[in-house]
């Protein structure tokens, strides 16, 4: 899903964003999308989230699933996190 949601995603009408990761819950129901934007993140997953039926449309035709699960983007915090424990080494060092 990663896969096809990520190749969408550069061809589409989307701001630029990462998928980092998607979990699907064990039914296959749902599915959490990480996504991480240089930019605003609010606007991009408030764009996410419009054009999420279409998205999910994608995985459908590309996964070929018995049932297309429904997406919520997230923000993928992780980036941010990993630049704050690098400046606490860096200052460790120091």
């Amino acid at each position: 899903m990663r896969h096809i949601l990520a190749e969408v995603l550069l061809r589409g009408d989307y701001p630029p964003v990462t998928v980092t990761q998607v979990v699907p819950s064990p039914d296959l129901r749902h599915a959490r999308v990480y996504v991480f934007a240089p930019g605003d993140m609010g606007q991009a997953l408030d764009a996410l989230a419009a054009g999420a039926r279409a998205l999910q449309a994608a995985i459908n035709r590309g996964a070929r699933l018995k049932f297309t699960p429904r997406l919520t983007f997230v923000a993928d915090t992780s980036f941010g996190e990993a630049e704050r424990i690098e400046a606490i080494l860096r200052e460790i060092g120091e």
